[in-house]
């Protein structure tokens, strides 16, 4: 009796899709994706590394199908001491606009949805009177436990 084929796993759900590599590469790469002193494709490495993490696994026990763990711990130690991670980090944070650059320092978002429904605006800084009337009816509505007139 023949034996039934099945399909060789290819990645790890700890993979990073297309779009998730499109925005992390850049940060990662340092040299060209074929200079000589390459041996495994940069993105290998990365999935190599983001699987370790998730699987939460020492560097030794990384999957032989994935680059060897001192090449995933060699570039994931010079992305560390780079600042990498932080960078990436800082940057996803400003674009889901967690570190608005509208108005650095700002301690809350004010936004006119009329004229800017994208919110791209921080108006804290511009308006104050309008920050100083929503604080006082904050700290009323904490006073009285009350939000409803």
């Amino acid at each position: 009796m023949a034996k039934k084929k099945t399909p060789h796993k290819t990645g790890y759900q700890s993979d990073c899709c297309d779009e998730e590599w499109a925005f992390c590469a850049p940060y990662l790469t340092l040299m060209k994706e074929d200079a000589p002193q390459r041996e495994h494709p940069l993105r290998k490495v990365f999935d190599a590394l983001r699987y370790m993490v998730r699987a939460g696994c020492p560097w030794r026990m990384i999957p032989n199908d994935l680059p060897p763990w001192h090449t995933v711990y060699d570039q994931a130690q010079r992305s560390i001491a780079g600042g990498v991670f932080e960078t990436i980090a800082h940057d996803l944070r400003k674009m889901l606009r967690l570190l608005p650059d509208t108005a650095p320092g700002a301690p809350a978002q004010l936004y006119d949805l009329a004229a800017d429904p994208g919110e791209k605006t921080n108006l804290f800084f511009k308006h104050p009177e309008i920050v100083k009337e929503l604080k006082a009816l904050l700290d009323q509505s904490k006073t009285t436990g009350r939000s409803r007139p």
